[in-house]
């Protein structure tokens, strides 16, 4: 058991910019997770929508966030190529911050899209060991999955904080303030790397 357990240590010292970028996707995957997470509660509590309208909402947000996702994995893969292969740049344009809410699921869906094609590509120039890259990946996946089981866990801090405006209910502001700023602190971490350009 301990030496299936140790399997997923990756030793931050001796492989720094395998770590730096795991935890680089870890505050980015965090970032999507609570926006996707709350945008039905966003757009009933915050911004007023029926219930009755907010499954058709949620679906045209869903298929934007995933449009921008789509297209923009397949041009800042390309662009990434094409720029000699710098894929640091494309990880600190991919974070945005949020305004209104379908620009901002938009712009997610863009800056996620960047990021995730250019992320494997950058992890797979900084492998700990070439010869076991399947359990390093595995090993890296876990970045992006864990996010989507803290984000419902997490958000709720920031959807409690107390309010000055007019009368109370989620903040909101709080939850996409600290999202915004995982995703800065998510395209930071990708600074340290010293393996890719």
């Amino acid at each position: 058991m301990y030496e299936f357990l140790g399997s997923f240590w990756v030793n931050p010292a001796r492989h720094p910019d395998f770590a730096w970028a795991r935890l680089s996707r870890f505050f980015l995957n965090m970032t999507v997770a609570m926006l996707v997470t709350y945008n039905v509660f966003y757009l009933i509590e915050h911004l007023g929508t029926s219930q009755a309208r907010v499954p058709r909402l949620v679906l045209i947000t869903t298929l934007v966030l995933n449009v921008g996702l789509v297209i923009f994995s397949v041009v800042g893969g390309w662009l990434s190529d094409l720029a000699g292969g710098r894929r640091k740049v494309f990880i600190w344009g991919s974070a945005v911050v949020f305004d209104a809410f379908l620009v901002g699921v938009t712009i997610c869906g863009i800056g996620f899209g960047i990021y995730l094609a250019v992320d494997l590509a950058l992890v797979s120039q900084v492998l700990p060991n070439t010869d076991d890259a399947s359990k390093d990946l595995g090993v890296f996946n876990i970045a992006a999955t864990l996010p989507q089981s803290l984000a419902p866990a997490i958000a709720p801090i920031f959807l409690a904080i107390p309010l000055f405006a007019d009368g109370g209910g989620d903040n909101y502001t709080a939850l996409y303030f600290v999202a915004a700023s995982l995703s800065i602190v998510g395209a930071l971490a990708i600074l340290p790397v010293k393996g890719v350009r």
